[in-house]
């Protein structure tokens, strides 16, 4: 199977980090957040996804639940998109996935580390390299090479 390209998304707004009390595991999107999340589903339309993984924090499940249930698809976790993991981590995850196009959505230390990899590797960068909360990078890929990298802002809202 062609793997299709892969959409990297940075969360959406959360919660102030630094007033967040309890577990920052359990730190929610504001509803500035929940509108952007909400707004992400347009951004998607039209376009094939197989597949759906969020970092394990509760803010980018919550990114990408509206996508999940207007798609009927199932959201998957992955620690290898959790705030903080490795960009080798996160990579192996990334190549692995072959089942076609795939939304990845996790935090803006991750994303960054990725794409910054990938660009390294002398592939194409189309736009901007900013990793705003709520924006999507479009990773397409031939075979197991990453070729093309492509910033979406974030939906308007």
């Amino acid at each position: 199977m062609t793997p299709g390209p892969l959409y990297l998304i940075r969360h959406a707004k959360a919660h102030n980090r630094h007033a967040w009390t309890e577990d920052d595991l359990l730190r929610p999107l504001t509803s500035e957040g929940e509108r952007q999340a909400k707004a992400l589903v347009s951004v998607f339309r039209g376009l094939a996804l197989a597949r759906l993984i969020s970092s394990p924090h509760h803010r980018c499940m919550q990114t990408i639940a509206p996508l999940a249930e207007e798609r009927g698809v199932k959201l998957e976790t992955s620690e290898a998109l959790a705030e903080g993991a490795s960009v080798e981590r996160a990579l192996a995850l990334a190549a692995g996935l072959d089942e076609g196009p795939t939304v990845l959505c996790s935090h803006g230390d991750v994303i960054e580390a990725l794409v910054l990899h990938i660009a390294e590797r002398a592939t194409a960068i189309d736009g901007e390299r900013a990793f705003e909360k709520a924006s999507v990078w479009i990773i397409e890929r031939s075979g197991d090479r990453f070729v093309r990298a492509t910033y979406i802002p974030p939906p308007q809202i």
